[in-house]
């Protein structure tokens, strides 16, 4: 490793902070145990960065924030009709936090699924989301952004 590349790494060792080029979330959709089960990893800094005095609030409030903002920035519908998440679980780690989600009464046989998504799209510039969508034995993944915010998919 040459002096630059060492120092590079000393400074970020040092710092304590993560600096990514691109600000993304990671969204995975799958079938699971007969329910459809949404996996969603998102940076806590792009919390932090969007709405001051996040990263002080106790825990719960913190909770209670994403719920509110997922439920209002994403939008499903399976077969043609909305729906909602429903039982969900939020988990973190020095970095990240891990937002687990089921639709409750989701059809078990999906020919159609639509999501619009908005998540941290207008908060941060550049914010990308990346989609993965693993239904009927086929994987599909999409990125969006500001440009792109509506996907559906037809199954057969």
């Amino acid at each position: 490793m040459n002096c630059f590349a060492s120092l590079l790494l000393l400074f970020a060792l040092l710092s304590g902070k993560t600096n990514h080029d691109v600000q993304m979330t990671q969204f995975e959709l799958s079938q699971q145990k007969g329910t459809l089960a949404l996996t969603i990893k998102v940076e806590k800094m792009d919390f932090f960065r969007s709405w001051k005095g996040f990263e002080f609030l106790a825990m719960n409030q913190q909770k209670a924030i994403i719920n509110d903002y997922l439920q209002h920035n994403t939008f499903w519908s399976f077969n043609g009709l909305p729906f909602s998440l429903c039982t969900y679980e939020i988990q973190e780690d020095y970095e990240h936090f891990f937002i687990r989600a089921n639709f409750e009464n989701a059809p078990q046989k999906i020919v159609q699924v639509g999501f619009r998504n908005r998540f941290l799209i207008e908060e941060i510039k550049g914010h990308l989301n990346i989609i993965h969508i693993n239904l009927n034995e086929q994987l599909r993944s999409f990125k969006m952004d500001k440009k792109r915010q509506v996907i559906t998919l037809e199954y057969k």
